[in-house]
């Protein structure tokens, strides 16, 4: 989806424990990936240093402890991002509309920080694919992030129709969007 290639790199700036990382560096694909906690920093560092002695990758990666809203200060040039961003506490029940509401206001704010930064650091015509929470409520309504408006004010272009997943027994459900820098 990314549209990255071999010898390119992706940014995942919510690597986790690398996940998204693995599956790129097993495609050839250079890797930066950032977090701001330190405990998943050094679980995707094992990880990564596991699955390239494992299978004799060559590809380099890179992981920085780092805030999703200082990247442009610290990064320059990649190809295209995929990522899962924070979504939000765990949800133990499901949140009635005005919590959900107050969810959406907290991520909308970080994900425009987050898109403001890629701005800057994807190269042109780059990929972004991220995947946005829809929250389930106990009134049985969707409560939406206007993901759309966000993209518009970054200078980013929606790419496709967003593709929504989850189970019905899910607290949330995800939408995968797919940009596309101007």
């Amino acid at each position: 989806m990314s549209k990255v290639k071999k010898n390119e790199i992706l940014l995942d700036p919510f690597c986790g424990s690398g996940t998204i990382s693995q599956e790129a560096l097993l495609k050839g694909i250079n890797v930066i990936g950032t977090d701001s906690d330190s405990e998943s920093i050094k679980q995707a560092n094992n990880n990564l240093n596991w699955l390239v002695k494992k299978y004799n990758i060559t590809n380099k990666f890179e992981l920085k402890q780092l805030d999703c809203r200082k990247l442009a200060n610290n990064l320059k040039n990649v190809d295209g991002v995929v990522t899962e961003p924070y979504m939000g506490p765990y949800i133990r029940k499901l949140p009635n509309i005005e919590e959900a509401k107050k969810l959406v206001l907290e991520l909308s704010r970080l994900y425009n920080d987050l898109l403001s930064n890629l701005k800057n650091i994807v190269k042109k015509n780059g990929m972004v694919v991220i995947v946005i929470p829809i929250f389930k409520t106990r009134e049985n309504k969707n409560v939406f992030l206007d993901f759309r408006s966000i993209i518009d004010r970054n200078g980013f272009v929606l790419v496709t129709k967003p593709i929504t997943y989850g189970y019905r027994e899910n607290k949330l459900l995800r939408e995968i969007y797919i940009l596309e820098k101007e």
